[in-house]
């Protein structure tokens, strides 16, 4: 696409924002409650499985609704009494109570169970939707191998590197040689993520057409050493706050903010966990959250073949760990005995119980996160470039 083109097709989003009222929606669910102090007893379906989803922390939500003929939304609460199982639809019907005075972190309602009404067990799809009722999916001849369709890059479960911001006409390029900005709009779950550079962020987003918008958006406090990174960092996240409309041509998106300036990214094709160094660019000491490194440190990570590796600042280390999806169990870990000097060693006991505390595993783009069973992050890494290994 040339340039012109480009300029042509953000100035129509331009217009169109301008002709459009900006909405908001966090994308949680919001029972209708009477006016004023009591109960109510309200029929709620529950879908089949739990979904990724951000609240104070990243956590797992349940699918709701009201009636059968809305959409599902997620639930951010509890309800207490119910039991949840994978694999089951439910009918049920909850108690919804005022709770006078909440905490200014916690929800207004509470939620009990009266009755599972209905509980289906929802039967695997057997063949591949084609998007036509009434007919399956083609199988493959026998003896003939068919090729693999190649995946076309969409808006959502991709991973969006930052590549410029600003007035179209003459953007700003991103810090040269500085850490990445990503955006990620994880799919079907309303929720974004991503780093803007120094410190990870999250927030809801909803889309109407070419029209997107955010709600309030949550970040990690890291320091930027960096003046150039901070105020980069700064600046994006103030603009995506603002965002009114995107637009996606092959591998660019743009994301059209305030008085028609242009956030614009570039797809990152995810990279391989495994065999791939991932240098540490912030790890939980256990006590005030995620951490940036030691001066002149280098922390790294190396999965091969269920064996982990790599550098802990001042000694190497190795042990086992074990995949099942994203889940994954990490086993002792040895090191070599090697001292440094403070705070290098109390670094690397920190890490090393960060490494340990690990239970989920994400790769989006050149980004590595390690979770632990409540949802925080415990590790985060980027891919190191090729010609530094």
């Amino acid at each position: 696409m040339t340039k012109a083109l480009g300029l042509l097709a953000i100035g129509a989003l331009v217009l169109a924002v301008a002709a459009c009222s900006q909405g908001a929606n966090e994308g949680s669910f919001e029972p209708d409650v009477e006016a004023g102090p009591g109960t109510e007893i309200v029929t709620m379906y529950v879908g089949p499985e739990l979904v990724d989803c951000v609240g104070v922390a990243p956590m797992k939500c349940m699918l709701v609704k009201r009636s059968l003929d809305e959409d599902w939304t997620m639930f951010y609460d509890k309800i207490a009494g119910f039991e949840f199982e994978p694999g089951y639809e439910y009918e049920l019907l909850v108690e919804i109570a005022e709770v006078p005075n909440p905490p200014a972190d916690a929800s207004s309602l509470s939620y009990t169970l009266v009755e599972v009404v209905n509980k289906t067990e929802v039967a695997p799809v057997a063949v591949e939707d084609t998007g036509e009722p009434g007919e399956e999916a083609a199988t493959e001849p026998e003896g003939e191998e068919m090729e693999e369709p190649v995946g076309e890059i969409t808006l959502e479960g991709t991973m969006w590197v930052l590549d410029s911001y600003g007035d179209p006409a003459e953007p700003t390029p991103v810090v040269a040689d500085g850490p990445e900005v990503t955006l990620t709009f994880l799919s079907d779950e309303g929720q974004i993520a991503g780093s803007a550079g120094c410190n990870s962020y999250f927030g809801g987003y909803e889309l109407d057409g070419d029209m997107v918008t955010f709600g309030l958006i949550g970040s990690t406090q890291m320091a930027c050493v960096d003046e150039a990174v901070n105020a980069q960092e700064t600046a994006f996240l103030q603009a995506l706050s603002t965002v009114e409309a995107y637009a996606l041509e092959g591998d660019v998106l743009s994301l059209v903010y305030q008085d028609g300036q242009v956030l614009s990214f570039h797809a990152q094709v995810p990279t391989a966990l495994e065999g791939t160094v991932w240098e540490v660019t912030g790890y939980n000491n256990g006590v005030g959250g995620v951490t940036s490194l030691v001066a002149d440190t280098e922390l790294t990570l190396l999965f091969e073949d269920g064996t982990v590796s790599g550098s802990a600042g001042c000694n190497t280390f190795h042990g086992t760990y074990e995949l099942d999806g994203d889940a994954i169990s990490m086993g002792p870990l040895a090191t070599t005995r090697k001292m440094c000097a403070e705070p290098i060693m109390e670094q690397e006991s920190l890490f090393l119980a960060a490494v340990g505390s690990a239970s989920v595993l994400s790769v989006t783009g050149t980004d590595l996160e390690l979770r632990r069973d409540d949802g925080a992050l415990a590790v985060q890494a980027q891919a190191k470039p090729l010609e530094e290994e």
